[in-house]
């Protein structure tokens, strides 16, 4: 049986040297490598890896000033292997196959690319040495080279994802979010794309990842978007802007406005900025954990003491067990500016509030322990924090439409808050008047298209504006769905002249292809005035037959996307709408 052999070290200096200056680029030293090469054990017995190969350099007669000369083309390295595979039966087969310098090259980069693998691992020793074992004819780049074969990768996904947008017919929806590098103190603004695409497939892609320099300020923030969206030509198919709630963010807004023309923004502008939903409940429940705080800060240090060693964590899992505690989950710290995860420790603590009373007689450092009033102004804040974890959990999510969930839910919350004014306990009562306060701030200014998406879908068409309404808004309800009701019928009616524009575009470019209509006798513009009088003068739009039609039934199975897939030639400018709406995040997760 036949094996491996390397070519020696001196053979593999020469393929590094001889294709171009990239070997001037390195910065370790050959010798050092080849000297880790000769330890490289062989494997097998003698067999030559090469049994044909295509040079890598071709000498290339040229003429010139009426001499004759050569010029050396580089062609990339192409050798055919003889390689052992084994078969079914468990003998082993020599074949071959075609080793291509450039595709590995190609594949070290998507390598780095992929693991956030840093540049200079390819000057490592070891690392050449293990490529040189995996393949002795291949020749590892420098740094310079690789970070060269990124950059084309980037290019190359670039042009292909901006073409994927331009040939995209819906609107786009953008989040955009601002980064802070922790070690250099620099901030990047990402840009996120989201829409339908043919298929019916919500789809993101990032745009832009770019750095942007100091002062944030509102006109920095706005031409560096506003440049983006000129560089991929979005700026006259967006829907809207889904971006967290700030003063500096709402001043963008109306810059960016300014700078787009306001025909080819929906409504001319007035649904485009989309304020980001998990910030607005963030914003609410960090109201309401005020009031506990201490006791919140009682119990993060009790799980950073029994977490803050191995010793200290085998110890409570031990006490837990000896008390038959049945929890199984772990104890955990929590990100301080993100409530959910505070949720999370306080909904974990809960079930080791034994626990910890027991420990503090068995550890003489353990000095904070939650007292019986902490644990209970945590039970009754943490039972009322469950649905707004939910709802952030269920909106955070990118692989679905989350727009045509949110109003039932958002709905749901107010209505809660407002009960809990009317709580006995005041700890609940005052924590309740803080957050209503915040989410009146923003109510009247997201429930408008949250509204919309939600008669968009079959299954309860104006049912959840008729059920909610009246229990929102009271006697004010029925004056705020017919307000609701205008606002729809007028983004139809606009996405109806749209569609017959576009209609007498198709229609004109494609009558010169045509034969020419005969003549037609006197009685023609009598027939023409005959017709129009026995047409009905009733207009129905695609939102009135649909609103008719009976609703779907509730299953958690359905599937929105679809539906208006199949159902666009019955309502051809409501699936226009549904597709530019659907795509639309109501957070900022996804930037």
């Amino acid at each position: 049986m036949h094996g491996w052999r390397y070519t020696s070290s001196k053979d593999y200096r020469g393929r590094v040297r001889e294709d171009d200056d990239e070997a001037d680029e390195m910065e370790i030293n050959d010798n050092e490598v080849e000297r880790a090469m000769l330890t490289t054990p062989t494997v097998g017995s003698e067999v030559h890896a090469v049994t044909e190969s295509h040079s890598q350099n071709e000498s290339v007669p040229i003429e010139e000033n009426g001499k004759r000369s050569a010029m050396i083309v580089r062609r990339p390295l192409v050798v055919k292997l003889r390689m052992p595979t084994k078969s079914n039966d468990g003998t082993t087969q020599l074949g071959t196959y075609h080793f291509n310098q450039d595709q590995a090259r190609a594949e070290l980069a998507n390598m780095i690319i992929l693991h956030e693998y840093p540049l200079y691992m390819v000057d490592h020793v070891g690392f050449r040495r293990y490529f040189y074992a995996l393949q002795p004819i291949f020749k590892v780049v420098s740094r310079n080279t690789i970070k060269t074969d990124i950059m084309k990768i980037f290019e190359y996904e670039r042009n292909k994802t901006m073409k994927f947008l331009d040939l995209n017919a819906s609107r786009i929806a953008l989040t955009t979010d601002m980064w802070t590098a922790s070690n250099q103190k620099r901030g990047f603004m990402a840009i996120t794309s989201h829409f339908i695409d043919v298929s019916w497939k919500l789809q993101s892609r990032l745009v832009r990842f770019i750095y942007v320099s100091c002062p944030h300020t509102a006109e920095v923030l706005a031409n560096a978007l506003v440049d983006c969206l000129l560089n991929w030509n979005l700026d006259r198919k967006l829907s809207t802007l889904t971006v967290d709630n700030c003063t500096t963010n709402d001043a963008m807004i109306e810059l960016i406005l300014d700078k787009l023309p306001p025909s080819s923004l929906i409504l001319e502008g007035k649904l485009f900025h989309m304020r980001c939903c998990a910030h607005i409940l963030n914003l609410v429940v960090r109201d309401g954990l005020e009031l506990i705080s201490d006791s919140i800060e009682t119990i993060r240090y009790s799980v950073a003491f029994w977490t803050a060693t191995p010793k200290r964590d085998e110890k409570f899992i031990e006490t837990a067990r000896q008390l038959k505690v049945p929890s199984t989950k772990k104890l955990e710290l929590d990100c301080k500016i993100r409530w959910n995860s505070t949720y999370l420790i306080l909904n974990t603590a809960l079930e080791y509030g034994a626990v910890f009373a027991h420990l503090k007689q068995r550890e003489t450092l353990y000095k904070r322990v939650p007292t019986q009033e902490d644990w209970s102004k945590v039970r009754d804040i943490s039972s009322k924090l469950e649905m707004f974890f939910d709802a952030t959990e269920l909106f955070s999510g990118t692989k679905y439409p989350t727009i045509n969930l949110f109003f039932s839910t958002i709905c749901d919350i107010k209505l809660a808050i407002g009960d809990w004014l009317l709580s006995d306990d005041n700890l609940v009562k005052t924590m309740a008047t803080n957050m209503k306060v915040k989410f009146e701030k923003y109510w009247n200014i997201m429930n408008c298209l949250l509204a919309i998406e939600s008669i968009l879908d079959p299954r309860y068409k104006m049912k959840t504006v008729q059920f909610y309404y009246p229990l929102v808004y009271g006697d004010m309800s029925s004056y705020e769905i017919e307000k609701l009701k205008k606002k729809l019928c007028d983004m139809v009616e606009e996405y109806e002249k749209k569609s017959k524009q576009s209609q007498k575009v198709k229609n004109s470019q494609s009558s010169s292809l045509r034969p020419p209509l005969p003549k037609r006798g006197s009685y023609a513009d009598k027939f023409e005035m005959f017709m129009d009088s026995n047409t009905s003068t009733e207009h129905k739009s695609d939102l009135d037959y649909y609103l008719e039609e009976s609703l779907l039934p509730r299953t958690s199975e359905f599937d929105i996307l679809c539906w208006w897939k199949t159902n666009g030639i019955k309502y051809p400018i409501l699936h226009d709408i549904a597709k530019d709406v659907l795509a639309i995040p109501v957070t900022t997760v996804a930037s």
